[in-house]
């Protein structure tokens, strides 16, 4: 036995003896891990030369025990790869669980998980050499153990499983070797050598064991201590490999020598040695002299981290104090910070290489395939399915299209079985003409996505999985899988239109896809293969089908030799490097905490060890392998150490350093360093890492941010984009450069309608988006949205209009009826019908008719007792005045839709007065209207009454005021009478906005009672001097206000147009009387760049 710490020169001394052995012509075997065998065999031929290289055999446990294979036989079948392991698992479970053979494990069993936790414990049992036989012969011994009874009964039908497609799981290969090398002394006359093992499982001691038993000399260098330290120690796994080893040394009857170097040998720098000997001992040193191969950082997140790692990579290998390939990067967590590291170092300009293979289960192609399966096993398909299959880019349909299929989805509300079913509506809620039908975008893809998987499920339901596979494979030729595959690929791998070489990246890309394509293709192969004559229901395949994806996994090989390697540290061979970058020590990454998962708790595989099963320990013993794969990392690197740690998560959870970081700090008298305090120059050193900085520091104006800047500007590349962001972050007024543009842009002539003008007046910026660039916000149809408000107002204008003349008169189960038809008519029309409604919407919507009747009862009863009768409803008004601004001019058009227009003839002189119904708290003032404000009514008043253009030249403006038309407020307790529940809804329904002071037009809008005004349907009362009260007098007007009003109403209208042709279409909101700002529910906030609002226009009282 070869013992020592790490660096100590363990390999170095059995690399001696190798070339000893090797140049006294002995047979030598060196047994090392397969994941090292590239790298170990480039240091021996190093150190051999070419003949005495070429005289020695290396391999890892799997290749001897096939040499044994081969030499003895014993090979009982092909091996079963991943895939076919984790389809007969799952058939296995099927099949099990619809016996009902399971004790404990039936609800578990239906699981996603539950194959794949038992693929692992059937591993380790056969790695161990147990037996199904061994487990239940063991659960009569421990008591109520009821579980092993299931996981036995698992593991025996998995490999009779197994057997029956002439297929055996490789996990049990080096068990069996180790017998057939014990019968036929298979190591005889041979010296072995066996390095950079961290531990060993029950099969590879069992392989141990037999070459202590025939071979000539058996060399085993382990980390060991010389001196066993404290139980769950750093070294305890080590320690545990040598005793063991010791021990069946001992048994075998074998003599046994330990030869335990101290020192290191590995280390160039005295800092680094120093690191290795004293971090996690239970009482460290501290170090005497000045560190500068040991650095701590720290950063805001993992791509600080990266970004460093990267910049320090490039720094070092410009400085000449090594290449790419003599550097590690090494995590606990690599699938966290893969990502970061891939961006940081394309940016630098490093390439990377590794063992560490890259997830395929969310790639486009398995994500198209889970999608069809997972909407052929459900009966009604759901739209997250479907545009999850769409978005894969794969189904044939530009992003367009997809979008246009997304949005009219939402907007009409489509799922689940109205998917099924052919779109006959717009999303304007129109319906479809055939012709417009037959080009209907989302109907074409509706039909191209479903009208297949139906004919698959059809074909594949209740099938055996040779069937379902066949008629799944016809699905995606079907559907043009490979051909759109095909395309994706093309498009990656050939010079664009300006015949630009395709990037590295790309061309990875490229390969991902097509291999990621070959691994499903293979897969479904698998399935046919091992399961073929198993009838499986589609939710079930489904199942199988998604566990196989997440086994899936790509790997892009290096694009030159010079690379750095990126390995997961659990899983690292490092070939002696000069520098190493462990990312992720944090608390808890790394070391790692273990946590308790698999078929067993905790104490149920501590009590499995305790009764002689050979199992790896439980929590404790893994806690100890974690930290020796901290320390492993750690003194792997000869020159320089990095250990980085970030603050906080990828969702913004903070994060802690690892103790390991505070030890090094008080071990090395070093403190860490943070990525933000770092120079920007120092992430600078490529084009694309300084642009990338620059970004990211756009708002810092120090020298060395402007250099950056500089640099960027003369660069014909980077020039056009930093120009962009420097204006971008201006904040400068959003203008059009000129009136000459604004003339162009608009076609002299500008169209105004209530809400355009409404939010013109309450930012320029936000009328420019939507009413002139034309960008909407996405709409659904719900009840909240459309129907509430809208239904009664369709109730209200078909009500008055039809029964104009008997309105007044109409009993009320007739008005009951009518209401109940208006609300059939209006869903019909406006809401699709009864397409796609639930029963939620539905009873919501039959509420509806509960606020219709409410205030159509209260309309009768005002419009029995006033003198105003209606004149025109839904009346279409338009206005149009001309202007002019700097030598340009046009005309700006209003136009807008009355609710209602009510008309007084006194004898001497007519009157007008507006009615709008709202469903919502909408008031009225006269401050409002000097800040363009609630103008709607203002507009409709004086526009319809202009004696030149108005539909009601030679009518007197006499109001405008608002129908609440929403559903009353409870606000009364039980005990109120019927009187107080009158007082309450007249109190509601009381209009609002603003009359003429003119006591013969009040009185005919509101018949005085005893010679009084009452205020119950208008907001002006009278008090018993005559007068008004002084609360109503906000909303009187006398004649003179009535023509400022007017003349304002087109000042302000006119004075829209000239600002528009000023250019003006800035963000700078308008404040309300309250001093706020409608921002805050703006969809343009994103981008105005005055959000939270810096400046506003002040609200004018």
């Amino acid at each position: 036995m070869i013992t020592g710490g790490a660096g100590s020169g363990k390999s170095t001394l059995a690399a001696e003896r190798i070339k000893a052995a090797a140049e006294a012509g002995k047979s030598v075997l060196a047994c090392i891990p397969e994941q090292f065998s590239f790298e170990y065999d480039r240091t021996m031929y190093g150190k051999l030369g070419a003949a005495l290289y070429n005289s020695i055999e290396t391999a890892g446990f799997l290749r001897i025990a096939n040499d044994i294979f081969i030499k003895y036989g014993g090979s009982s079948g092909k091996s079963a790869d991943d895939l076919t392991k984790t389809v007969l698992m799952h058939r296995t479970i099927m099949r099990l669980s619809a016996e009902k053979a399971f004790v404990c494990f039936g609800r578990q069993a239906g699981t996603k998980t539950f194959a794949e936790s038992c693929l692992k414990t059937v591993k380790e049992f056969m790695t161990a050499g147990i037996s199904p036989d061994m487990i239940l012969g063991l659960s009569g011994k421990i008591g109520d153990f009821p579980k092993l009874s299931d996981i036995a009964l698992i593991y025996s039908a998995y490999t009779s499983a197994l057997a029956e497609c002439g297929l055996k799981d490789g996990d049990s290969d080096i068990f069996r070797a180790a017998e057939a090398a014990v019968k036929n002394k298979c190591f005889a006359g041979r010296h072995i050598f066996i390095d950079e093992f961290k531990s060993f499982t029950g099969d590879q001691y069992k392989m141990i064991a037999a070459m202590l038993m025939s071979a000539e000399s058996v060399t085993v260098a382990v980390s060991a201590e010389k001196k066993p330290a404290q139980r769950f120690g750093l070294f305890d796994t080590a320690n545990e490999t040598y005793l063991r080893i010791m021990s069946m040394a001992e048994d075998i009857g074998v003599p046994a020598e330990t030869v335990h170097l101290d020192g290191t040998k590995r280390f160039r720098y005295p800092e680094t040695a120093f690191l290795s000997e004293n971090i996690m001992r239970p009482r460290p040193a501290k170090f005497s002299g000045k560190c500068e191969k040991v650095r701590l950082i720290c950063g805001d997140n993992v791509y600080d981290e990266a970004d460093f790692t990267a910049a320090e990579i490039r720094r070092l290998t410009a400085l000449g104090e090594c290449r790419y390939g003599d550097i590690a990067v090494v995590s606990r967590n690599m699938e966290s910070c893969r990502a970061a590291l891939e961006g940081a170092f394309e940016r630098f300009g490093i390439e990377m290489s590794g063992s560490g293979t890259k997830s395929a289960e969310n790639s486009p192609e398995a994500i198209y395939c889970c999608s069809a399966l997972r909407l052929a096993a459900k009966k009604i398909p759901s739209a997250e399915d479907v545009l999850r299959l769409l978005k894969t880019g794969l189904a044939g349909f530009s992003r367009e299209e997809v979008s246009e299929f997304e949005n009219y989805i939402y907007t009409v509300g489509i799922d689940g079985k109205m998917l099924t079913e052919p779109f006959v509506y717009k999303d304007d809620m129109t319906e479809l003409s055939p012709e417009e039908l037959e080009g209907f975008v989302p109907e074409m893809i509706r039909t191209a996505v479903i009208t297949p998987i139906e004919r698959f499920r059809s074909r594949a339901e209740g099938k055996t999985a040779d069937e379902v596979c066949l008629h799944f494979s016809a699905y995606l030729k079907e559907t043009g899988l490979a051909e759109n595959v095909a395309l994706v690929i093309n498009e990656l791998s050939n010079p664009d239109e300006k015949g630009t070489l395709p990037s590295a990246d790309k061309l990875a890309r490229a390969r991902e896809h097509k291999q990621t394509l070959e691994m499903l293709v293979k897969y479904i192969t698998a399935v046919r293969r091992s399961a073929g004559d198993t009838v499986f229901p589609l939710p079930e395949f489904y199942e199988l089908f998604s566990a196989g994806t997440s086994k899936l996994r790509t790997a892009s090989p290096p694009r030159t030799l010079d690379c750095v390697t990126v390995e997961p540290a659990e899983t690292a061979r490092l070939a002696s490097p000069k520098v190493i970058f462990i990312l992720g020590v944090n608390e808890g990454v790394f070391p790692m905490t273990p946590k308790a998962g698999g078929l067993f708790s905790a104490d149920e595989r501590e009590q499995l060890v305790g009764a002689g099963l050979g199992l790896s320990g439980g929590l404790k013993e893994k806690a100890a392998e974690e930290k020796f794969i901290a320390y492993t990392m750690l003194s792997a690197a000869s020159e320089r150490v990095y250990m980085s740690c970030a603050m906080a998560g990828p969702e913004g959870g903070a994060l802690y350093p690892s103790r390991l970081m505070g030890q090094a700090e008080k071990m090395l008298g070093i403190s860490p360093e943070n990525v933000s305090e770092m120079p920007l120059s120092f992430f600078s050193s490529t084009k694309k890492a300084a642009f990338y900085t620059y970004a990211r520091a756009f708002d810092r104006r120090d020298t060395e941010s402007v250099s950056i800047k500089r640099f960027l500007e003369d660069d014909p590349e980077t020039s056009p984009t930093v120009k962009a962001l420097e204006r971008a972050a201006r904040h400068d007024p959003h203008r059009l450069s000129s009136t000459e543009l604004a003339d162009k842009f608009f076609g002299g002539r500008i169209f105004m309608s209530p809400t355009s003008f409404e939010t013109f007046s309450k930012c320029p910026f936000a009328y420019f988006c939507k009413f002139c660039m034309m960008i909407n916000e996405r709409k659904k149809i719900t009840l909240e949205y459309s129907a509430g408000g809208s239904a009664v107002h369709y109730c209200l204008s078909e009500l008055m209009s039809e029964h104009r003349s008997d309105f007044e008169t109409m009993p009320l189960d007739e008005i009951d009826a009518e209401l109940r038809r208006y609300l059939a008519e209006f869903r019909d029309k406006k809401l699709f019908g009864v397409y796609g409604k639930t029963m939620r919407f539905n009873a919501n919507y039959d509420r509806i008719f509960d606020t219709a009747r409410g205030i159509t009862v209260h309309l009768q009863q005002e419009k029995q007792q006033s003198k105003f009768r209606p004149a025109a409803f839904e009346l279409r008004m338009k206005y149009t005045k001309a202007f002019e601004k700097n030598g340009f001019g046009g005309r700006i058009s209003f136009s807008g839709i009355v609710d209602r227009a009510d008309t007084y003839d006194n004898g001497s002189r007519k009157y007008l007065r507006i009615i709008d119904y709202k469903t919502g708290n909408k008031k009225f003032t006269f401050d409002d209207s000097l800040n363009g404000l609630n103008m709607q009514m203002l507009f409709y008043l004086f526009f319809l009454t202009d004696p030149l253009q108005g539909m009601f030249p030679e009518y007197v403006p006499a109001g405008a005021l608002y129908q609440p038309a929403g559903a009353v407020k409870p606000g009364l307790d039980r005990e109120s009478g019927s009187a107080d529940r009158q007082k309450l809804k007249n109190s509601f329904y009381r209009m609002k906005g603003f009359v003429i002071e003119d006591d013969d037009v009040i009185a005919a809008m509101e018949e005085p009672e005893n010679g009084v005004v009452s205020g119950t349907y208008i907001p002006i009362k009278a008090n018993r001097s005559g007068g008004y009260s002084k609360s109503c007098m906000k909303y009187l007007a006398d004649a003179d206000k009535m023509h400022e009003l007017h003349e304002e109403t087109e000042r302000t209208l006119v004075n829209a147009a000239e600002e528009l042709y000023e250019g003006n279409v800035e963000a700078f909101p308008q404040e309300d009387i309250n001093g706020g700002v409608y921002c805050q529910y703006c969809a343009f906030k994103a981008v105005c760049g005055n959000f939270p609002p810096k400046e506003t226009k002040p609200y004018r009282h």
